[in-house]
């Protein structure tokens, strides 16, 4: 069931969903960075992580996460057959 791809149909072209090769391959890498002992990414593999303490999101959290991520490219990770990408700013809006 690809419920999640249903629910993001109507933002259309600007989340480019993986094949299943790509998927799985970053679904791989995207592991190598997680922590094996909590939840979240693992500092030995992550060396400069930041962190914002929010409740709730706010142009000010909005404008921290803007300054990281720019216009790169996103890859968000669902599970290893679940993987889109989008830009940074349409990251940050939606």
């Amino acid at each position: 069931m690809n419920w999640r791809r249903d629910e993001l149909a109507h933002f259309g072209d600007q989340i480019t969903w993986l094949d299943q090769a790509d998927a799985s391959a970053t679904f791989d890498r995207a592991m190598l960075l997680t922590s094996k002992s909590h939840y979240g990414l693992d500092p030995a593999a992550v060396t400069d992580i930041e962190r914002l303490d929010v409740d709730e999101p706010s142009p000010e959290a909005n404008a921290w996460l803007s300054r990281r991520i720019g216009n790169s490219m996103v890859f968000v990770v669902f599970d290893r057959h679940q993987v889109c990408r989008m830009g940074g700013a349409f990251f940050v809006r939606y």
